[in-house]
């Protein structure tokens, strides 16, 4: 075992800073003291790396930052320990905080690395971990989005990945409707009891635990809604190049608007089309008015004249003829909150 100096505060400044919210302030001040009193007890030990495996339930997913840190540990060598565990069902250690240096080291063929150790608690592991993890800036908003969805499912019996998103943006519709969209900001600065706070709200009790778990964590649902959640929705292959070639959020919610429906034209040649795309963005390094405009021709170049002419597609025209054909005067409350409620679903939809 090698015992080295470390400034905590330092090393692990961006994992270790507390939300503006009272449960993060206190599970990040729990970290901390962990890091803090494992350093004293054993500081630094330089660990085997085939004793250490990644753990399957990390937020993140995205390991394209793994070549940049190969360079730094190639030039400067390993400034900054990862942070591993010893559950009692495994034969090493598990990986709590540092899997991009880990995966750096072993393309690098290094024996060992640093780690500090700390204790390990089944029952609150996984929230330690993602706390930690949402704390970084360098996590992207895919692995945020899913995270968060998993985190959800986690603490609820009901509350599917396929339910939270509608019900939080129908949450956020409602609460638009009523002018009180900026509720979200005084609940995160107020210190009172959060449940209380939405309770307040006319929201239903599915709804209620969904912002409850989300506020929880720091996070806005307001923004969640807005730039989290639709991340989920973006192609497959758009998803890839986030996770794997480090394609930024509105480069990628630029180039998934290169749609087989759009375009018309199968699935598998709008997938080429946004691939060649996003090969040119990241080996030109294009900017995002340059990628808009390579959009917008490559829209131009697919779409049927005579869409263009027209300006309207058969399902938009069918659409706003059923629409036109609705007496509102005929429909009672219960349904004219109904079309409505659909409606702004529909508008919130479309500009994503």
């Amino acid at each position: 075992m090698v015992k080295r100096q470390i400034n905590l505060e330092e090393s692990f400044g961006s994992a270790l800073q507390a939300k503006e919210i009272p449960l993060l302030q206190q599970e990040n001040e729990n970290l901390k003291q962990q890091l803090e009193q494992s350093f004293q007890q054993k500081g630094i030990e330089d660990i085997p790396l085939t004793k250490i495996s990644p753990n399957p339930r990390q937020p993140r997913s995205s390991f394209y930052v793994v070549e940049e840190r190969k360079v730094s540990l190639a030039k400067v060598g390993q400034k900054e320990p990862i942070v591993l565990v010893s559950p009692p069902d495994i034969d090493g250690y598990l990986i709590f905080d540092g899997e991009c240096r880990w995966q750096a080291a072993k393309q690098l063929g290094w024996s060992t690395i640093k780690a500090i150790i700390i204790d390990y608690n089944e029952e609150t592991f996984d929230d330690d971990v993602f706390i930690a993890a949402i704390s970084k800036s360098n996590i992207n908003t895919l692995d945020l989005a899913n995270s968060l969805i998993e985190r959800i499912e986690t603490r609820t019996e009901n509350l599917t990945r396929e339910k939270v998103p509608t019900i939080l943006n129908t949450a956020i519709t409602r609460l638009k409707r009523q002018d009180k969209q900026k509720v979200w900001g005084t609940i995160l600065k107020n210190e009172q009891d959060i449940q209380q706070q939405l309770e307040k709200l006319d929201l239903s009790e599915s709804e209620i635990l969904t912002c409850k778990i989300i506020l929880d964590y720091g996070f806005n649902p307001l923004s969640v809604n807005q730039n989290y959640f639709p991340m989920l929705k973006i192609a497959e292959d758009v998803k890839e190049a986030i996770r794997n070639r480090g394609l930024k959020d509105a480069f990628a919610k630029a180039i998934n608007k290169i749609k087989s429906q759009k375009l018309n034209i199968s699935e598998q040649k709008a997938r080429k089309v946004r691939c060649k795309l996003i090969d040119e963005v990241i080996e030109q390094e294009l900017s995002l008015t340059q990628t808009n405009k390579k959009i917008n021709d490559i829209i131009a170049k697919f779409q049927p004249s005579t869409a263009q002419s027209s300006g309207l597609t058969k399902e938009v025209k069918k659409c706003i003829k059923s629409l036109e054909s609705i007496k509102i005067s005929n429909l009672d409350e219960f349904n004219r909150q109904n079309l409505i409620d659909i409606l702004e679903k529909s508008l919130a939809d479309l500009q994503q």
